[in-house]
């Protein structure tokens, strides 16, 4: 979910009349998003408006990704769960310079970067973060394989005190949703401050994880879980912004004093996210890239 596989080009076939009648298929849109992308990106007339490692990312990925080339990396079992490999495209870096959608490789980059913050913090056993492709509403299994997925990372994740950290991709949109298995909470958070449905399949798929959670550890549950909608997050500003916005969520939580985020979000509040914050986080995200993942 929300990765690309190199495909070659003669392998494809376009449905012409489709495309000539204007009503295109939803990979078809997909398609020509990417296309859009590619003819947009331009380093030199971006450049000056950068964050320094995103330029350095956008220098390297010039050679760096020629001929269809990928970056391969490993998705940890300590930070994650699971070991896997995953691969950072061109297409990833296009997006991340552009300001355009951004895709779950670059999510679980950035929550990789993350534990190194927690760790530098001593903090790993507060926050436990699980990869968006095990939970996303496409290709991820049914609502019993999803809600499994999560509560196999909350047992692996049990010496985590306070929550862990999940990211959900829906459709085309990201959120962020941080549970506290424990106190049995759950904090919701839509960067276009829509609230969760009280029969919203995503409801019903965390709520399964935490009773799953709760039968493995043979322990008593209070009754309902408890869903907080975090009605005070900065909401984003077009239909583009949403993973920088769960990006800079999960930041601003890990640097909060004793993760009162709860505190500081549960209300309704006009805090905002200008464009710097925003691009702190490109920068983050792209400083790690270029240290940990190309040792540049």
């Amino acid at each position: 979910m929300g990765s690309w596989v190199m495909w070659p080009k003669n392998l494809i076939i376009f449905d012409e009349k489709k495309q000539a009648s204007g009503k295109a298929s939803t990979k078809q849109k997909r398609n020509q998003f990417t296309q859009d992308v590619e003819e947009e990106f331009d380093l030199q007339s971006l450049e000056s408006s950068l964050p320094a490692a995103l330029q350095k990312l956008c220098q390297w990925g010039k050679e760096g990704f020629k001929d269809g080339k990928d970056v391969c990396f490993y998705k940890e079992e300590r930070v994650f769960g699971i070991n896997a490999k995953r691969y950072l495209l061109d297409l990833d870096v296009k997006r991340l310079a552009n300001m355009a959608e951004v895709t779950g490789t670059l999510i679980v980059l950035y929550m990789r970067y993350l534990y190194d913050v927690l760790k530098e913090s001593m903090m790993v056993d507060m926050v436990g973060f699980i990869d968006p492709a095990l939970i996303g509403e496409i290709g991820c299994g049914s609502a019993t394989t999803r809600s499994r997925s999560i509560k196999d990372r909350l047992i692996s994740a049990l010496q985590i005190r306070f929550s862990c950290c999940l990211t959900m991709h829906r459709i085309a949109h990201w959120i962020l949703t941080v549970i506290d298995p424990d106190n049995e909470t759950v904090y919701y958070m839509d960067p276009l401050k829509r609230r969760l449905g009280g029969n919203g399949e995503w409801k019903d798929i965390v709520d399964t994880a935490i009773s799953m959670f709760r039968g493995d550890r043979n322990k008593k549950g209070r009754g309902s879980i408890q869903w907080k909608n975090m009605a005070g997050i900065p909401s984003q500003p077009n239909d583009k912004q949403c993973g920088y916005f769960v990006m800079r969520y999960m930041r601003d939580i890990i640097y909060h004093t004793n993760l009162g985020f709860a505190d500081k979000w549960g209300r309704r509040a006009n805090h905002v996210y200008c464009q710097v914050e925003i691009d702190e986080v490109r920068n983050e995200l792209a400083s790690y890239v270029v240290k940990n993942i190309l040792k540049l």
